[in-house]
């Protein structure tokens, strides 16, 4: 393939969809992990904006129970929520799956048009989008399930976010702020490990990393922390 014949195959009508979806999901990266070096992560932005509670998850096809769920799910059961909790099987921030899933829908878009070009030529980009969505889907969930195990999550489905206020634990990502959030890790009562983001309770206060804090509430992803003496981390 030619440098012409290739830059047809990136970027040509055929497959200009998934060339768009690609950079989205470059950008997407590149924007996370500048947010994350200055110590604001868009994923987690993006979750409290929305509400989002992002819970280790069970392994949904063995039937575990799960922690406090998805905020924005309305009822237990709902449709909504039932096909969030399949989809996302890893529950890992909504950012986080909608980039598994322009990774899965760009893969499988290039894929079934190089295949298709060495057959009969080039399909139109709309015939090819739809199976590739069909296709992204289920490995976006599967995507979404591996970085769940591999990414620390907020917490551990044997216990709801709620439980974690009024534990203790030690900036891990600083430094924390009224106005700049960060990691603290702690463990629950079961020796289970959590990873959520704190911000300050009150403005003037920079915790930085290593200082011992006291989660005192839960504000949608984010919780509130104050200093906290030493002696009460295990």
């Amino acid at each position: 393939m030619n440098d012409g014949s290739a830059l047809e195959f990136i970027l040509g009508p055929g497959t200009r969809p998934f060339a768009v979806s690609g950079l989205i999901l470059i950008g997407l990266l590149v924007i996370e992990v500048i947010s994350m070096t200055m110590g604001v992560s868009l994923s987690a932005k993006i979750d409290a904006l929305f509400d989002i509670d992002t819970p280790d998850a069970p392994d949904l096809d063995h039937g575990a129970v799960g922690g406090s769920g998805l905020d924005i799910h309305a009822a237990e059961g709902s449709m909504f929520g039932t096909a969030w909790d399949w989809l996302n099987a890893g529950r890992v921030p909504l950012l986080v799956w909608a980039m598994a899933l322009l990774a899965a829908f760009t893969t499988f878009g290039y894929v079934i048009q190089a295949i298709a070009h060495l057959l009969v030529g080039f399909l139109p980009a709309g015939m090819v989008a739809v199976p590739s969505v069909i296709l992204a889907v289920p490995l976006a969930r599967n995507l979404s399930r591996l970085i769940g195990h591999v990414v620390p999550r907020d917490e551990s489905y044997a216990i709801s976010r709620d439980d974690l206020v009024g534990l203790t634990g030690i900036v891990s990502m600083g430094p924390v702020t009224d106005m700049e959030i960060g990691r603290v890790t702690l463990k629950d009562a079961y020796g289970n490990k959590h990873f959520p983001w704190v911000r300050a309770a009150s403005s003037g206060i920079t915790l930085d990393n290593g200082a011992v804090v006291l989660l005192t509430e839960r504000r949608g992803t984010e919780y509130l922390v104050i200093a906290a003496d030493p002696k009460l981390v295990a």
